[in-house]
């Protein structure tokens, strides 16, 4: 399972967040620039935890996401 969206840094720049839920985990990535690899994505903030929790309700009232993993995400990460 995959949630992603974008955010902007302090500059102004845009960039891509992605959040995966692999082996009930999550795996925080991004990616700068178009062309350039993801790489981890070390400390997101207040904002994007709301973020990922809001895109995991949505996906799981649609019957994309399945309730342990929407409670991962709400416990922000911890098992």
């Amino acid at each position: 399972m995959e949630l992603g969206w974008w955010n902007r840094d302090e500059n102004g720049k845009k960039f891509q967040v992605n959040v995966r839920l692999f082996g009930m985990q999550l795996q925080w990535t991004c990616q700068r620039e178009r062309f350039q690899p993801w790489e981890q994505y070390e400390s997101p903030t207040e904002e994007d935890w709301d973020r990922a929790v809001q895109q995991a309700e949505n996906r799981y009232q649609r019957r994309l996401m399945t309730k342990d993993a929407l409670e991962l995400v709400r416990k922000r990460g911890a098992p």
